[in-house]
């Protein structure tokens, strides 16, 4: 029997309706079609809050760029805290990181997939939130000890390209 053939648009959407699956298989073509468009929407939607927010980056980095040569990390962060304050832009913010998490959710779930699909366990994806999550830690904790990890972020940062590499070799 021939395999009816599926668009890109239809493998998108079909990861956004299997969001919660981690069981099962996703070709080749699933995944990268759901990838694609994944990248596309999360470009856009980039470019989108980028133009709200425009007027306060600006403001913001006239700031960081009136501190001139005296600019320490301190200043730097007082003039970051300042733009975090405006409304908009906490908005903004706020409701960016709602939609990126909910857009995750089925990337990963299309990701571990995938993997089993390719033969490998959802290991792959583990470690590369856990990567993740500590480079996010590296820069939280910048911003509350007012100090970088540096070791700790090169570390971090090395370590999901080597699980980027890992995946994207099996994907």
């Amino acid at each position: 029997p021939q395999k009816e053939e599926i668009s890109l648009w239809s493998c998108f959407l079909r990861g956004l309706t299997k969001f919660a699956v981690f069981r099962g298989r996703a070709s080749r073509k699933e995944f990268w079609g759901f990838y694609l468009f994944y990248c596309i929407f999360n470009y856009a939607f980039s470019r989108c809050t980028e133009l709200i927010t425009i007027t306060e980056t600006a403001n913001f980095e006239k700031k960081i760029d009136a501190l001139g040569e005296e600019a320490d990390l301190s200043s730097i962060y007082e003039a970051f805290t300042h733009y975090l304050g405006d409304p908009k832009v906490m908005t903004v913010m706020i409701f960016s990181l709602l939609v990126s998490l909910v857009m995750f959710i089925p990337f990963l779930s299309i990701s571990v997939r995938r993997l089993h699909d390719s033969g490998s366990g959802a290991t792959g994806v583990v470690l590369g939130c856990i990567s993740l999550a500590a480079i996010y830690g590296c820069i939280i904790s910048m911003f509350i000890t007012g100090e970088l990890p540096l070791v700790e972020l090169i570390a971090s940062l090395f370590a999901f390209l080597i699980v980027s590499i890992y995946l994207l070799v099996k994907m």
